[in-house]
């Protein structure tokens, strides 16, 4: 192997990244990076209208030996009039972990720059039967009080929390 591919191969094990960009609608797109550094991961999400950032999300894992995980959830990226109010809801899975365990979800809302929260931890669905997400997402203190928002999200969890292994 020659010095070039030697260090280029080095480079993508120490720092990769990976990023994804839709547009939801006339006046709004969404963008989820993924950056990966040794045993650090981070995250940022972000809705951009109108020409700036409607909303801005940042998270990370540190020192994370094992297997870590922060990916979106496509299926829960939306843009929709809920209670009449233009919303943009996303999901993503977050954690180190080790084999097939649960992990954490963060499900987010925003409406007029306010986030909303569910957070819980993913069901994982087997041939054998499923695990994990036994004790149901938990609702940020905004989510409490608007409940139209809130009962759409917890109606949504089921799906957005599952994940199916195939044997």
């Amino acid at each position: 192997m020659n010095k070039f591919a030697f260090y280029f191969s080095l480079l993508f094990v120490v720092f990769s990244s990976s990023a994804f960009e839709v547009k939801l609608d006339d006046e709004c797109s969404f963008l989820f990076v993924v950056k990966k550094k040794n045993l650090d991961v981070k995250m940022t999400a972000k809705s951009i209208g109108n020409g700036r950032a409607d909303f801005e999300v940042n998270d990370y894992i540190y020192n994370c030996e094992l297997d870590s995980e922060l990916s979106l959830i496509k299926t829960s990226l939306e843009r929709k009039s809920i209670g009449g109010v233009q919303t943009t809801l996303f999901a993503y899975r977050i954690g180190c972990f080790g084999g097939m365990d649960p992990i954490p979800i963060k499900y987010f809302a925003f409406q007029y720059g306010v986030k909303y929260a569910l957070r819980g931890e993913e069901t994982i669905q087997t041939p054998k039967g499923n695990y994990g997400g036994e004790g149901g997402p938990i609702p940020g203190r905004n989510l409490k009080k608007n409940i139209i928002l809130y009962k759409y999200m917890q109606d949504r969890w089921k799906d957005i929390s599952l994940r199916k292994y195939e044997e």
